[in-house]
């Protein structure tokens, strides 16, 4: 096997967390089978010069992007159960999942216009009444329940109501849905994989734990594969985590070692297989903070890496993509109605407008780090203040960023609000 890098004294883990990152990074590539056969395959095919990664574990590569490879669920929603406290604890859920009063109260009032207790019972009183049309209320759109409130006696004025405030629930609830996206990203970027320590996740911190420290680690197995002499519980307190994670991948090694036998793998593929890893392994294991640093990524957020934005202001146009979509609803409705194409119109949005939003859909979703000190929770007594102008430094940047094509372009795709598809197929 080539000479690899030797391991360095500097570390931004420690040696046992950095064992704990290796072993998670494994963990998270599915169950132990899976585990010991990916192994088993990239080891097969190192011995006949291919250079392309099995399928298996291209697949669990691009997992890894989950983050910005899943598409948002965007508006559909679950029927509540057939009662009157369900379908207000329902409605109570699109207007501030989390139950936060500082919120509900400007949501109901701004957004909702005060429609939460007239709209629960006319749901109610819609269950027993008509309840095709009550069902097709709760489906992915209202294209369906359109057509069935053609075909009522309803009053008109009664059912554009009816729709109108259903409407306005579905936005605020994908404008939540846009801003937990957020959230992940920010706490979570590859979803149920490890992704690092800290909570708050900088770029940086990311690429130093999940690629850096754990190349640290397996150089260290490299360079001891072979002084173990087949002694497994040596090598299982030398080289791995004592902890689940660290079971998971001596249960899986040992796996990939009884398939290989069972496939009659010749040694000198597992030597191919270090000779050909050993030089990825040695350039990801040289990456250091002062690398990171250098790059810019020591203080960036994920969102700013993946989309040109920081999560402060994704917020900020979560929020004006919802204060257009909630402006437009009852002229969506009249037209819907109608059966006619809607005139497209569009309502000159106030700063103060916008950042409030942001304001209220951070507090919400605890989107970045800053957002935890919205509200209640930081001790102000008046709760959220629509003339706090703590939000107009996101709006400024994202304004200044969105004249980037390719910023636009990434966001709109991901975190836009368009009305019109509740009116859709």
């Amino acid at each position: 096997m080539r000479s690899v890098v030797v391991s360095y004294t500097r570390r931004t883990l420690t040696r046992a967390q950095a064992g704990d990152a290796a072993a998670r990074n494994v963990q998270g590539l599915g169950s132990i089978h899976k585990v010991a056969r990916l192994a088993v395959d990239l080891i097969h095919d190192a011995g006949n010069g291919k250079r392309a990664l099995p399928p298996t574990i291209h697949a669990a590569m691009e997992r890894r992007n989950v983050a910005i490879g899943k598409p948002l669920s965007g508006i559909a929603g679950s029927m509540p159960d057939g009662n009157p406290q369900a379908i207000r604890d329902y409605l109570l859920a699109l207007a501030s999942p989390t139950g936060n009063d500082d919120v509900l109260l400007w949501v109901v009032s701004d957004w909702l216009q005060d429609r939460l207790d007239a709209h629960a019972d006319a749901l109610d009183d819609l269950r027993s009444t008509h309840p095709d049309l009550y069902k097709a209320l709760f489906a992915p759109t209202l294209h369906k329940a359109i057509r069935i409130c053609k075909r009522t006696n309803i009053d008109r004025s009664r059912l554009a109501s009816l729709l109108a405030d259903q409407a306005r629930f579905l936005l605020v609830g994908a404008a939540y849905d846009r801003i937990a996206h957020v959230q992940q990203m920010a706490t979570s970027p590859y979803g149920q994989h490890f992704s690092g320590f800290n909570e708050w996740k900088f770029a940086g911190h990311v690429l130093l734990a999940t690629v850096a420290e754990p190349a640290l680690v397996v150089e260290q197995i490299y360079r001891h594969a072979t002084t173990f002499n087949g002694d497994h519980d040596a090598a299982r307190k030398e080289l791995l985590p004592d902890n689940n994670a660290g079971a998971f991948v001596f249960q899986a090694a040992l796996e990939a070692h009884a398939i290989m036998v069972h496939r009659e793998v010749p040694p000198e593929h597992v030597q191919a297989t270090l000779d050909r890893t050993s030089g990825p392994l040695a350039r990801a294991a040289r990456i250091t903070s002062q690398d990171v640093a250098d790059e810019g990524l020591a203080r960036s957020s994920m969102t700013s890496l993946w989309f040109g934005l920081e999560p402060s202001e994704l917020a900020t146009y979560v929020a004006i993509e919802l204060l257009k979509a909630l402006g437009v609803v009852d002229a969506l409705v009249e037209a819907a109605l109608d059966g006619r194409t809607p005139v497209r119109t569009e309502k000159t949005l106030s700063d103060n407008q916008i950042t409030f939003a942001a304001t209220l859909l951070r507090a919400e979703g605890k989107s970045d780090r800053e957002s935890l000190q919205l509200g209640r929770t930081r001790g102000a007594e008046g709760g959220l203040d629509p003339g706090n102008q703590g939000g107009r430094r996101p709006l400024v940047s994202l304004t200044a960023k969105l004249r980037d094509p390719v910023v636009a372009r990434s966001v709109a795709m991901t975190f836009a609000i368009d009305a019109n598809r509740l009116f859709k197929p």
